[in-house]
This record gives C-alpha cells, sequence and structure tokens, in this order.
C-alpha cells in the first residue's frame, strides 16, 4: 500500500456470497444408516466406541475407569449409561449418589449389588468426601463397607462387602478437574478419559442424523412431520453457532424451536418462533439497548474523532449471548511509560486481553522505535466499563484508537471493529463473530446511523459469517457494510479513510498516518531525548562561552 492517493476502503467489502451459509439441499433426507442408541451421540462413534470398548475390556477382567467429560447441558449421566450397555457387563447408572446408598445400612449398597458390573454417576454425586472415600474402597480394594444399621451399634462390625467394579464418572472439563483437585488420591484411578463435543463436523450425514433426531422428536411430541424447509432453517441455525465448519450437536434449542412453530412448521414458521424465543430470552440485552438509547452508555454511530474506536464487546454465553459496542479511548503524552492498560492496572482485564495490549506495544516498537526509543505514555481504555474483560479480540481497535490519537487523524465511529493482532501487524480470527456483526447493525439502527456504516472484521473469519436474512437484505441495499482485511494498515485505510503508509529510507511519508505519527513521536522523543551535541562541538563550547561573556561585558 503506498501513501498517495486517496484510500478506497470499498474494495476491502465481502461479496453477498460469502455473508451466510445455507443449507445444501438434501442435507435433511433420512439418514441411510441409523444407530441403534442411544441417540444424543449418533454423531460421535467415537465417543461410543470408546465406551464401548471400556466396557469390553471389563467383560475380559480389565478394569479401565473412565472419566467422560461431556458438555454443560443436564441428563449426560443416562445418556453414558445407554451406550454402555449391552456390551456384557450390568450397567448401574446412579442418580442420587450418597454415602448411604453407595455404602448401605446393614445391607449391600449399590457398589455391593454392582460386583462386576458397571457403574456409571455424575461427578457432583461423587465429590462428596464421604462418598469418595466409598468410592475409593471399591475401586481400590474391590470391596465396600456398609453402614451400621443404627448409630451406636458398634459392637458388631459388619463385613465388608465385595464391589468389584468399573467406575464411569461424568461431569463437564471444570467439575472434574474440581474433584481432581480436591481430592488428589482420585486422579491415579482412571486410565481413560472420554471427551463428548458439543460440536460435529458439518457434513451431509450428520445434517440428516440431526434431522432425523428432530423428525422423531416431533413425532413423540405429537407435532407432525416437519418440512424440509424448517429442518433447513434449524441446521442452518446448527451451524450458525458452532465453530467453523461443524454443527451445533445439542438439540434442545432447536426442540423447543419446533414446539414454538407448532405442527407440520414450515421455514417461515421456525424462523418467527426463533425470533419469539430470542425476545423472551432477551431481557438483559433490551435493559443494554435500553442505556444505549437513553444515552446512559456513550456510544456514537455517526461522525469521527480522534483517539476513540467502537469495539464490539460479547455478554453472557449459550444461546442467551449478545454483543454491544464499547468505545475503547486512547490519550497519548510524552513519557516512558509506553501503552498503559487502564483495564489491567484497574484489576479489571483477563490475561487474554493484556497479551494483546502486550503484543499492540510491540507493533508501536517496531513500527516507529528505528532510530529512537518511544518516548510516549499512551493509555488505553474501555469506557464504561466496570467489570472483568478478557479476549484479544480488541487488539485492533485499540492499534487503530492509539494510531489516531498519534497522527490526529480522527477514527469514523460509523465503523465497528473486531479482531486480534499479531506483533508484525497481521490480523487474528476471532469468535462470535456473526454475534458482534449482528449486535452492531442492532445498535447502528437504533441511534439512528448513516447507510455508511459496518463492521471491519478479519479475512481469517469469512468461512464463519452466517447473518440473518434481513441484515444481508440491508447490505444488499447497501445500508450496511461488511469489510474484510488481513493487515492493519487495510484496518486503518477503513477506519482512517487514509492510506497508512509505507517505509522509505527509512521514513514515512508525512500525508500517511504512519508519517503524522512518526512526526508526533519524533517530536516527544526530542522532548525527552535532547540530541547531545558532537565531540568538536562540546570542545568548542568553552570557547563560545568565554566569547560571549566577553561581548556582554
Amino acid at each position: 500500500m503506498t501513501s498517495k492517493g486517496k484510500a478506497r476502503p470499498g474494495r476491502f467489502l465481502v461479496p453477498r456470497r460469502k455473508l451466510s451459509w445455507r443449507c445444501p439441499r438434501g442435507w435433511t433426507s433420512k439418514p441411510e444408516h441409523v444407530p441403534e442408541r442411544p441417540a444424543r451421540l449418533w454423531c460421535q462413534p467415537r465417543v461410543l466406541a470408546d465406551l464401548q470398548g471400556a466396557a469390553a475390556a471389563f467383560s475380559k477382567g480389565v478394569a479401565r475407569h473412565v472419566e467422560v467429560s461431556v458438555p454443560a447441558t443436564p441428563g449426560w449421566t443416562p445418556v453414558v449409561a445407554d451406550a454402555l450397555s449391552g456390551a456384557g457387563p450390568i450397567v448401574h447408572p446412579l442418580t442420587r449418589a450418597g454415602e448411604d446408598v453407595l455404602r448401605g445400612k446393614g445391607f449391600p449398597g449399590a457398589l455391593a449389588r454392582a460386583d462386576y458390573g458397571i457403574v456409571v454417576m455424575s461427578v457432583h454425586d461423587a465429590h462428596p468426601p464421604k462418598a469418595t472415600e466409598a468410592l475409593a474402597e471399591a475401586v481400590e480394594a474391590g470391596s465396600v463397607l456398609p453402614l451400621p444399621k443404627k448409630k451406636g451399634e458398634d459392637d458388631v462390625d459388619p463385613a465388608p462387602a465385595p464391589a468389584r467394579i468399573l467406575l464411569v464418572v461424568v461431569g463437564t472439563d471444570a467439575a472434574l478437574k474440581k474433584w481432581r483437585d480436591d481430592r488428589p488420591r482420585v486422579a491415579a484411578w482412571f486410565h481413560r478419559r472420554i471427551q463428548v463435543g458439543s460440536d460435529t463436523p458439518a457434513t451431509r450425514e450428520h445434517a440428516r442424523l440431526i434431522s432425523e433426531r428432530l423428525r422423531r422428536f416431533a413425532a413423540a411430541a405429537d407435532l407432525g412431520r416437519p418440512r424440509v424447509s424448517a429442518l433447513e432453517r434449524l441446521i442452518e441455525d446448527a451451524h450458525a453457532v458452532a465453530r467453523r465448519g461443524r454443527l451445533l450437536d445439542d438439540t434442545t434449542f432447536a426442540e423447543d424451536v419446533l414446539l414454538e412453530a407448532g405442527p407440520k412448521a414450515d421455514r417461515d414458521a421456525v424462523e418467527a418462533a426463533i425470533a419469539r424465543i430470542k425476545h423472551r430470552r432477551g431481557g438483559r440485552e433490551q435493559a443494554h439497548r435500553e442505556r444505549l438509547a437513553n444515552g446512559r452508555l456513550r456510544v456514537r454511530a455517526d461522525g469521527r474523532e480522534i483517539g476513540v474506536a467502537n469495539g464490539l464487546m460479547v455478554y453472557s454465553s449459550g444461546r442467551s449471548a449478545y454483543a454491544l459496542p464499547g468505545r475503547i479511548s486512547a490519550r497519548v503524552a510524552v513519557g516512558r511509560e509506553g501503552v498503559i492498560n487502564v483495564e489491567r492496572e484497574a484489576k479489571y482485564s483477563g490475561r487474554s486481553f493484556d497479551k494483546g495490549v502486550f503484543l499492540l506495544s510491540g507493533f508501536l516498537r517496531a513500527t516507529f522505535a528505528h532510530t529512537a526509543p518511544l518516548a510516549v505514555a499512551a493509555s488505553l481504555a474501555f469506557e464504561q466499563s466496570y467489570g472483568r474483560i478478557d479476549g484479544d479480540s480488541a487488539t485492533v481497535a485499540e492499534t487503530a484508537a492509539i494510531l489516531s490519537a498519534l497522527s490526529g487523524v480522527p477514527c469514523r465511529q460509523d465503523v465497528a471493529v473486531t479482531g486480534a493482532m499479531t506483533q508484525r501487524g497481521e490480523l487474528l480470527p476471532v469468535g462470535s463473530l456473526s454475534l458482534k456483526i449482528e449486535g452492531w447493525w442492532r445498535t447502528c439502527r437504533d441511534l439512528g446511523a448513516g447507510d455508511a456504516a459496518g463492521v471491519l472484521i478479519p479475512v481469517a473469519n469469512l468461512p464463519d459469517l452466517h447473518l440473518s436474512a434481513d441484515l444481508v437484505a440491508e447490505i444488499e441495499a447497501g445500508r450496511f457494510a461488511v469489510w474484510a482485511v488481513s493487515t492493519i494498515e487495510e484496518a486503518i485505510e477503513v477506519l482512517l479513510d487514509r492510506p497508512a503508509g509505507e517505509l522509505r529510507e527509512g521514513k514515512y511519508r508525512r500525508p500517511s498516518v504512519y508519517g503524522r505519527a512518526a512526526m508526533t513521536l519524533n517530536r516527544m522523543s526530542a522532548r525527552l531525548y535532547p540530541p547531545r551535541p558532537s565531540r568538536k562541538a562540546a570542545a568548542k563550547a568553552p570557547a563560545k562561552a568565554a566569547a560571549k561573556a566577553e561581548e556582554t561585558s
């Protein structure tokens, strides 16, 4: 990119065909092969094979106790038990596993009754100390001591009951880690760890399996057979929520949509049902948007401002997540502090956020400190942010705010930006992209922004785009725009509407953003680090001073 000529941000516009993903025809037809059970693991063949392999090994006398890490959705214990059944040993799912249940009072408890069987239980039931002790006896000694029938019956010691079991503990990653940290001895029990994914590859076969699960749910709920267009829309929604090239394997939300849409739903009914459900569950987002509308949250969606860029922040998680803009401001002055992360100083930022600011500092040093140290104190802050903030997706916006403050070139306020960055100025992909774009579009609509408004994203995120039909229509009509760039220089061309500039013979040309920023930094450096006189000038200095004194006298 050269510093000559006018910036042309239009060349970074994303074409219509890349704005959204459509479910291909035939992806919702009946699958060629439907696994027997359980339906929740149809798209997880590796998990089924691992579970059945553990059961088969136990039937041969080899106990390889298993940890099963599952997504944070309820009801996984019976699903895992169902996947283990039929492989030989009897499966004993435990939905309530206190010490009295595990040991039994004067009679064999659940562990003794499961002798030579498979015990499947939630990590939350296994976590209490007394429950862990009972499990330790069964796992380490192959027997368990029942509790006395009544309190005080210590004169008759009950005999240990055999409890040779295969233990399968189900829980989220965080819950399993907490159990191991609180009870260090349990880490040695497990020889296998099985990970149940929350998503699955976006293939024709997996889409058909998910569609079959939804058809069976509709039949069981007396909703009739959903139309092909309805299933296609639900597959598109599963693709939008999951990672790139993946489909969300959890059909809970899709089932809620079918219940809302009613019998024999089509695409329009599903679309309307999704909108109604999101509206009902969007109370927190609506409260935030009311604060935006009445000015309590200060955000501009028009004009230009020096040292201010609009970033995009994601609130909450899962289906209740939403995105809102956040003003990122930068102020610069002469100093030795470098980039000051206000959020870090206030202990509001996480490690990923701090790392992004450190990478920004490295980029500034490599770009402008070729011949002299940076003599700048630049403070960065998320305005009106009063909670913990993390992630490096604001790095590009922070860089644009600092460069705007250094160069004096105002930054566009009708454009929001998301993207991480390397020290070389290369843009990296970020998460929740479609959610962020939709959030800024709604903000621009609420604040009455002009037709030039839009969002700047990394090129690497293009395959992740899945925008709503309403937003795609706005983009096609020219009332909103999405730009995709690969470097910070290209991002500057869009946000500051001026070329960044090229380094030629150790200098940047003045009209460019880098040229103006370099001039400011050079003036700051001259104030803080004044140039030293040469040896010849230093030798002549006393003679000059004496001559001047003589003239004065």
